[in-house]
């Protein structure tokens, strides 16, 4: 992809080309990870143009195509007509958020409980799986650790996960624990508060997701104290901290519920409040 990015950092030289407008402080026309592309400017057909001329180059000289089936076009500002034109241009559908990159769903808003139920069911699917009805306590109990790690972790370092969806999946994890099946059972031998501590406390040293999810989005309120150099970071001082002091700003209102969660994390540092 490095030959992409850089015809696409050539196109800033080009007048007629229009950035998206919460990208032009940046500069940015793309992010991309192994075949996961997502390109953006403004909704003008120019731009457009332009920008679908340069993955056109990119497609000749590499042999890698854009997949149409697995490829969607997301506008929005713009009236009925223009969408049609755009659409028709390019070839492509036009997708309707939330969508899913790397495993996970974007969105513009708040994502509801519901579209955290994959989440739910790919746990669930783990933890009770044919295979672990025939294991010991200790065999459910490393089962229940992988699985909470590898999925868990990875929604829990991007969002702040609802109560709702957390408890879900601590009675999922408890009940396959001291069950070994599916159906929800209140039957549990320990508290899973007890359950969650070290071994040297007592307990079998599961992961506490709530206190992963806030460990994790606390983390984020840490880089961007640091300003990591890392585009989502750079973005929100560019367009929402604007070199102001981190510890007292007030939290940006017109910033995403995510960047708000992060910033209101400083009192979770401070001991003063919940996320």
């Amino acid at each position: 992809m490095e030959y992409l990015s850089r015809e696409l950092k050539e196109l800033h030289k080009n007048g007629d080309f229009n950035y998206h407008p919460k990208c032009r402080k940046l500069n940015n026309i793309h992010v991309c990870f192994a075949d996961d592309l997502l390109m953006y400017c403004r909704a003008d057909m120019e731009s457009i143009r332009i920008l679908n001329d340069a993955f056109y180059r990119f497609s000749q000289a590499s042999g890698l195509q854009a997949n149409a089936s697995k490829s969607a076009i997301y506008m929005a500002g713009i009236d009925q007509k223009a969408r049609e034109e755009i659409l028709q241009t390019l070839g492509f559908n036009e997708g309707k958020l939330p969508f899913r990159y790397l495993g996970i769903p974007l969105d513009s808003k708040k994502l509801t409980i519901a579209q955290y139920i994959p989440l739910v069911e790919k746990i669930t699917t783990k933890v009770t799986c044919w295979s672990a009805k025939f294991l010991f306590y200790v065999g459910r109990c490393q089962l229940i650790k992988a699985v909470i790690f590898g999925k868990q972790t990875y929604w829990a370092q991007v969002f702040i996960i609802p109560k709702k969806v957390l408890k879900l999946i601590e009675t999922i994890c408890r009940t396959s624990l001291w069950t070994g099946n599916a159906a929800i059972s209140k039957k549990a031998l320990v508290a899973w508060e007890n359950v969650c501590k070290p071994v040297a406390a007592g307990g079998l040293n599961i992961l506490d997701i709530k206190v992963w999810n806030k460990a994790a989005i606390t983390k984020h309120l840490w880089d961007l104290t640091r300003k990591k150099d890392c585009l989502w970071i750079r973005w929100v001082h560019s367009f929402y901290i604007k070199k102001r002091d981190l510890d007292t700003m007030p939290t940006p209102k017109a910033a995403a519920w995510v960047i708000r969660k992060i910033i209101d994390s400083r009192e979770v540092i401070m001991g003063q409040q919940q996320l």
